[in-house]
C-alpha cells in the first residue's frame, strides 16, 4: 500500500505547478518506494474526491483571497512594478502576521481536511504562501511526528514567507538561496542544496536538435531562436518578438523563430496576425517545452527561476530580459556571471544579443556548455531522497513510541 504525501502548491505562476508535477511524476517513476504525492491548492476549494475510491465532498466556497490569487498572471504581465512593490512590502514579520490572520483559518482547515481524507504521512510545500499553514495544520491536528518538507522554487531571492518554524527540512536551489535561509534563522543542518526539481524530460532527451526540429515541423537545417515568457507570457513578449523578427531585414544569418506566448492571449493574437520575413511559429500554452528547448540554439526569456533551471538543464545559452522585481532580481547575475547567458534591458537589446550569437557559433556553444555545468540535473531524485529519509525517520519514531 502506497504511503501518501500531501503536496501543497498554488496557482501563482507556472513554476510552482511545474515543481509539484516534477515531484509527483518522480515518485511515480520510483514505485519501489510506494510513495504517492497528491497535490492540492489550499487557496481553492478542495476537489470532491480525495484519494483512491473516495467521494468525500468538502463544503467550501471561493474566498476573496481565492479570487485575488487569480490576478497574479495579469499583474506580472501588465504591471510588474506593482508586483515588485508588493513583494518587498510584504517581506517582513508584521505583514506575514497579517496574512496569516487573514487567510490562515480557511487554508489550514483545507490542509487538515486533505490530510485526514488521504491519511497522508507527510506534507511537502513548494510555495511560500503555504509553509506556515502546513505547520499550523500539523499542530492543530496533533500530528507532532508528521514530516514537513519545503522545496524552494526561487533560485536566489528568498522571501521571508518561505521560512516557517516547525518545518523539518528545506531544499534550496543554490548556495545563495541557502545563505538567505540561514540568515532568516534556518539552521544549516535543515538545508539541503539540491537545485530545483524538474520533470525528467529536461536534460534527458536522446534526440538531436536537428531531429527535434523536424519532429516539431521546423526547418531542421535552420538555427532556431526560442522566445518565451514563462507560463503567463510576461516580459514584453510581443515587442521582443517583433524586434527579433526585424533582424531578417538586417542581413543576419538565416534563422527561424519560435514564440511560446503561454497564457498571454493578446500577444499570441498580435503575433499570429503579423507578416513575418522569416520562418516563425507562434504557440500558446504548450506541454512540450522541453522539446522546443531541445530544438533551439538559444533561449530568449524573462529570468524566471524555473525557465532558467530548465534551460540550464538543456545546455542552451540564455538571453535574459528584465527580471520581475522581487523574486527574479538575483537570477540574472547568477547566469551572466557564470558565462551562461547575456542580460538585456529592452527588446532592441534582445535582438542585438540574438544577432551576436547567430554570428558567433563558437560563443554560443561555449555558453551552452557553461549552462549545462551550472545546472543540477538530478534535483528531483535527490529531493525525493530527502523526503524518503524524513518518512523513514518518522516511521522509526512512531515505532519507538508504540513500543514503550
Amino acid at each position: 500500500m502506497n504511503r501518501r504525501v500531501l503536496l501543497l502548491t498554488s496557482d501563482t505562476g507556472a513554476g510552482h505547478r511545474s515543481v509539484a508535477d516534477a515531484l509527483r511524476r518522480g515518485a511515480v517513476d520510483r514505485q519501489e518506494w510506494q510513495v504517492e504525492l497528491v497535490a492540492i491548492d489550499p487557496f481553492r476549494p478542495l476537489p470532491a474526491g480525495l484519494g483512491v475510491g473516495r467521494t468525500r465532498q468538502v463544503p467550501d466556497s471561493l474566498s476573496v483571497y481565492d479570487r485575488l490569487i487569480r490576478l497574479y498572471g495579469p499583474l506580472v504581465v501588465r504591471a510588474p512594478w506593482l508586483w515588485g512593490w508588493l513583494f518587498h512590502l510584504a517581506d517582513n514579520r508584521p505583514m506575514l502576521g497579517a496574512y496569516l490572520a487573514l487567510v490562515g483559518p480557511q487554508a489550514v482547515r483545507r490542509i487538515e481536511t486533505a490530510v485526514r481524507a488521504l491519511e497522508a504521512q507527510a506534507i511537502v510545500s513548494v510555495h511560500p504562501l503555504t509553509n506556515h499553514f502546513m505547520v499550523s495544520a500539523r499542530g492543530r491536528a496533533g500530528w507532532p511526528h508528521m514530516p514537513l518538507l519545503t522545496v524552494l522554487t526561487d533560485l536566489v531571492e528568498v522571501h521571508r514567507w518561505w521560512v516557517a518554524p516547525g518545518v523539518d527540512q528545506y531544499v534550496a536551489p543554490t548556495d545563495a538561496a541557502a545563505g538567505r535561509l540561514h540568515r532568516l534563522g534556518v539552521p544549516p543542518g535543515k538545508i539541503s542544496v539540491l537545485g530545483i526539481p524538474l520533470r525528467r524530460e529536461f536534460g534527458t532527451t536522446a534526440m538531436s536538435a536537428r531531429e527535434m526540429r523536424a519532429r516539431l515541423e521546423l526547418d531542421p537545417d535552420l538555427t532556431t531562436v526560442l522566445l518565451m515568457g514563462g507560463g503567463d507570457g510576461a516580459g514584453r513578449l510581443a515587442a521582443t518578438a517583433r524586434a527579433i523578427g526585424d533582424l531578417a531585414e538586417r542581413g543576419v544569418a538565416p534563422f527561424q523563430l519560435v514564440v511560446l506566448t503561454g497564457q498571454n492571449h493578446h500577444a499570441r493574437i498580435e503575433l499570429e496576425a503579423r507578416r513575418w520575413s522569416l520562418p516563425a511559429q507562434i504557440k500558446g500554452p504548450v506541454t512540450n517545452v522541453a522539446e522546443y528547448m531541445t530544438a533551439a540554439d538559444m533561449v530568449v526569456t524573462k529570468p524566471g527561476s524555473l525557465t532558467i533551471a530548465e534551460t540550464l538543464a538543456m545546455g542552451r545559452p540564455l538571453i535574459l530580459g528584465r527580471p520581475l522585481p522581487g523574486q527574479e532580481d538575483g537570477n540574472v547575475p547568477l547566469v551572466v556571471e557564470a558565462g551562461a547567458g547575456i542580460a538585456v534591458g529592452n527588446p532592441a537589446e534582445a535582438a542585438d544579443a540574438v544577432e551576436y550569437l547567430l554570428h558567433d557559433p563558437a560563443t554560443r556553444w561555449e555558453m551552452g556548455q557553461r549552462a549545462a555545468r551550472l545546472s543540477r540535473p538530478r534535483s528531483t531524485e535527490r529531493t525525493l531522497d530527502v523526503l524518503q529519509s524524513l518518512l523513514l525517520r518518522a516511521e522509526a519514531t512512531r515505532s519507538t513510541i508504540a513500543a514503550r
